[in-house]
């Protein structure tokens, strides 16, 4: 049994992830903001401990750590929606601070530990770097586009410098765009699909642009596996599948998956540039992991999923986050 800390476990990701930990027999500490919806998680509440803590109140953190003495950290809380800003770059510091001041106090918290974590693993996204299809794949230009990637990146650079200071493994995970059931519809895969089984398939903005999609399950699956090996892995490692798919060619499948016919397609669609994608780290290839769930399989659950909430759930409960 291990004694588990995840921050963010109300959430999407975070929610199965408490799940998974839960069937290992782990005993599991799930951190959220006060005022979080934990619809996602409530069934479990019985096998787990709820802190609802804000991060960045250093005393109640650092009450909650200590008594829970977590050896494995996982931090899957984050903020993927802002507002854009106009021609000012308010908006860019808001989503900054959002994302970037909670991880800093708990880093700070972690290493203060009497005995810190064996493991911190942290999930980041694929946001933080944007590939021009235009561009030769060993020029690719490797910067966020989105006031989110560039809050993530920051992120991601931080916790290597304090991997670095404090000689605790500490991961991130570098994300690609990851679906499966739970999913807010903001988000493209639950999105669509909502709008297919509404009877009105999706007609994507930028029909050419790229996504590489991974189902919740290999997240879940690649998160424990970097917390097994952490201390052997560099501080960044990329969970996704290396084949990104059109948002166009998305949309046509998941239309036939529902039953009703491809919405067209303009004779120039946009987005031909917009490519977010890259190839799964090789120090995780090297320790067995692969995407087990094809797209297909994915979008068939994620369907099935969608009816059956569609004809029991009490909408009151659901959030969006």
């Amino acid at each position: 049994m291990v004694n588990v800390l995840i921050v963010g476990g109300a959430g999407f990701i975070g929610s199965h992830f408490v799940r998974h930990c839960l069937s290992r027999g782990d005993r599991v500490t799930v951190l959220t903001r006060p005022g979080t919806n934990i619809w996602r998680i409530e069934n479990e509440l019985s096998r787990l401990t709820l802190a609802r803590v804000n991060v960045t109140d250093d005393q109640a953190l650092a009450t909650v750590l200590r008594r829970q003495s977590p050896q494995r950290v996982f931090l899957l809380g984050a903020v993927t929606r802002f507002e854009t800003g106009d021609a000012g770059l308010d908006d860019v510091m808001g989503a900054i601070h959002t994302n970037l001041d909670p991880l800093h106090a708990m880093l700070s918290a972690l290493g203060q530990m009497a005995k810190p974590p064996q493991a911190v693993v942290r999930a980041g996204s694929l946001a933080e770097l944007m590939h021009d299809a235009d561009v030769a794949r060993s020029a690719a230009r490797k910067w966020p586009v989105s006031t989110y990637g560039l809050s993530i990146l920051t992120g991601t650079h931080l916790m290597g410098i304090w991997r670095a200071r404090s000689a605790i493994p500490a991961v991130t995970a570098r994300l690609s765009l990851t679906y499966g059931g739970d999913q807010s519809n903001d988000f493209l895969v639950p999105g669509a699909i909502r709008q297919a089984l509404a009877g009105e398939p999706m007609e994507p903005r930028e029909p050419a642009a790229r996504r590489d999609l991974i189902h919740v399950d290999d997240v879940v699956a690649a998160l424990q596996l970097i917390a097994d090996h952490a201390a052997e892995l560099p501080p960044v490692v990329n969970v996704s599948t290396g084949r990104p798919i059109r948002t166009g060619d998305l949309a046509a499948r998941i239309a036939r998956l529902t039953g009703h016919a491809a919405p067209p397609e303009p004779v120039a669609p946009a987005g031909a540039n917009n490519r977010v994608s890259a190839s799964p780290s090789k120090e995780l290839r090297a320790l067995g992991w692969r995407p087990r769930v094809t797209l297909q399989q994915g979008l068939r659950q994620v369907i099935a999923w969608e009816r059956a909430r569609a004809a029991t759930t009490n909408p009151g409960k659901r959030s969006s986050v």
